[in-house]
């Protein structure tokens, strides 16, 4: 592994939003929204850490299961975020036959991320650039179609609830989560999966630092702000 400022920017980003994910959870009342995006903070964090031992191998074994391993997580990134879209602000309850389902899900991209080649085929080496590359198997469609499709449907669920919210502070809440969402997710969705799948990967490092910023807002408004209307911190 060699140290270079890829390694050093993403651990850092790493590390510090493993941190987040702990205070979140300290801070807040231990609901269930408040649970599920300090878990989906921590899984960021340490999917950030993969990202920077990544960047600083040239091993083609290990950057074969680091690759794996970090699409792994943006499904369970994915997943996660659905739960949280979910429970929050009313702290809903998870019907089992969705618990369940996305379960299958994750269970089917294990088998499909590990233990086959339709996703994630072989490592390359990348021309001008110091970390290794990868190519995509035939099924890798099937990824982009999950994880796309958790990222709008929560984000499409949380919309809702801003529309029908009568509550002032709920409601301007749920307008910064909004922002903080749609404006993230983009960074990292044109960085991690977009460009590489073109052949780009130049800017795969910055994926972590791109979505450090609405992690932190989002981070603030459940530790900060307390609703009138039902009582509790979130």
């Amino acid at each position: 592994m060699e140290i270079n400022a890829y390694l050093i920017v993403d651990l850092l980003t790493g590390i510090i939003l493993i941190a987040v994910s702990l205070a979140i959870y300290y801070l807040s009342n231990k609901s269930l929204s408040a649970k599920l995006f300090s878990l989906l903070s921590f899984v960021i964090g340490v999917w950030s850490i993969l990202i920077a031992v990544s960047v600083s191998t040239i091993d083609f074994q290990d950057e074969l299961f680091l690759t794996q391993l970090n699409h792994f997580l943006g499904t369970s990134i994915a997943t996660i975020f659905l739960l949280f879209s979910l429970s929050y602000p009313y702290e809903k309850k998870i019907g089992k036959k969705t618990l369940i389902t996305l379960l299958l899900a994750e269970m089917m991209f294990i088998c499909l991320l590990f233990f086959t080649n339709l996703m994630i085929d072989h490592t390359v080496p990348l021309p001008n650039l110091k970390y290794l590359g990868w190519i995509y198997g035939p099924l890798v469609h099937l990824f982009n179609f999950y994880f796309i499709f958790c990222w709008l449907f929560g984000i499409g669920l949380l919309f809702q609830k801003f529309r029908s919210s009568t509550d002032s502070i709920l409601h301007k809440n749920l307008k910064l989560m909004l922002i903080a969402f749609i404006i993230g997710i983009i960074p990292p969705t044109i960085t991690t999966i977009i460009l590489p799948q073109i052949g780009i990967f130049d800017y795969y490092w910055l994926s972590p630092l791109s979505g450090f910023i609405w992690v932190l807002l989002i981070a603030y408004s459940i530790t900060t702000t307390t609703y009138s209307a039902y009582g509790s911190l979130l």
